[in-house]
């Protein structure tokens, strides 16, 4: 296969990529539009709920859209797993590294992704105490909904990323050893 096919494989697979992760954050802007039009949206409180025992990176001034739109920040990953598998044909590494080269990035990757995993899905943050970028974004519900979309965009990508890189290794070690 030519550089020029692979560069067009590489930007057909990015824009895929880029129009599943927007589709799968449009209920961000759902949530969103529910607590403009209710505040105490009863939808939005059993959605709540649900994930009360679990730890939320949120603002106290404005809890109930804040914990929904945590909670839905967490489906991320599994969107982005839904990405993987049914992309998993088109996706590949560049062949000009070597499989060992390749082995100690994915591993240093892991290790940046379970640090990014952790402060967003398992920590507990209250951004009214935190500094001031993270208070002014806490008092807004406009800047609070940008937050979780880049919240939730970024943990996609890293995600599309982390299994991107293990079937590509995976693939690569499969054919060194046949």
């Amino acid at each position: 296969m030519e550089h020029a096919d692979i560069v067009r494989k590489n930007n057909e697979i990015s824009k895929r990529m880029l129009v599943f992760m927007a589709l799968s954050a449009i209920p961000i802007l759902f949530i969103f539009a529910f607590y403009q039009d209710d505040p105490q949206s009863p939808l939005l409180k059993e959605i709540a709920s649900f994930g009360a025992d679990w730890p939320a990176l949120m603002s106290a001034k404005n809890q109930l859209m804040s914990k929904v739109m945590d909670i839905y920040c967490k489906t991320a990953p599994i969107f982005a797993l839904l990405f993987v598998l049914t992309s998993r044909n088109c996706l590949t590494l560049k062949t000009i590294t070597p499989l060992s080269e390749k082995i100690r990035s994915g591993i240093l990757y892991s290790l940046l992704y379970a640090v990014i995993i952790y402060i967003f899905i398992f920590c507990n943050i209250e951004m009214t105490t935190k500094r001031k970028p993270l208070k002014i974004v806490a008092e807004n519900d406009y800047f609070l909904t940008l937050f979780y979309v880049s919240i939730y965009s970024g943990v996609f990508v890293f995600s599309v990323f982390f299994l991107w890189i293990i079937i590509g290794i995976y693939r690569e070690y499969k054919e060194n050893i046949s």
